[in-house]
């Protein structure tokens, strides 16, 4: 019915880029993600420096585990609205999957500096330091969060 309506108004209003996003967001929740990128498309057509698009752009690709692509559009709404520490934080995540660690702990430093009192944050950042096997920093990083003195010892294997 939602959907029905969205194609009227998408009729009605053929330029209103809102109206494609969110006939986008209707597409994903039944699990239809080749309408919902058509749709995000036809939006960032009628407005390519809406950042928000961009972002739901990227997670229409991130359901179809397109990394390389919502990376992309990841960047390109952080370059549009740099002050969301959401979308860093989303593209750290990206940056991860990827095997790029050095670029997601950047982006979760970027994500930290818009909102200093989140500490899962901080936690999020020492984590990817000790994947990246950076054990010292991620013990220095995660030290004032843990509620517990860490000792980091290093033994030979």
């Amino acid at each position: 019915m939602a959907l029905k309506s969205i194609d009227t108004a998408l009729q009605i209003w053929p330029t209103e880029s809102a109206w494609y996003a969110y006939a986008a967001e209707l597409e994903m929740q039944t699990g239809n993600t080749n309408d919902a990128s058509a749709h995000i498309s036809q939006a960032l057509d009628a407005d390519p420096d809406n950042a928000d698009f961009w972002l739901q752009s990227a997670e229409i690709r991130l359901v179809s585990n397109d990394l390389v692509d919502a990376k992309a559009d990841l960047e390109k709404s952080v370059s549009f609205k740099t002050q969301n520490a959401d979308t860093w934080l989303k593209l750290a995540e990206v940056n991860r999957r990827m095997g790029d660690l050095s670029a997601a702990i950047r982006n979760v430093q970027n994500a930290q500096q818009l909102d200093p009192a989140n500490k899962s944050l901080a936690i999020k950042e020492a984590q990817l330091m000790f994947t990246k096997k950076d054990y010292d920093s991620a013990v220095e990083k995660g030290q004032p969060y843990s509620g517990r003195k860490i000792r980091w010892t290093r033994t030979p294997m």
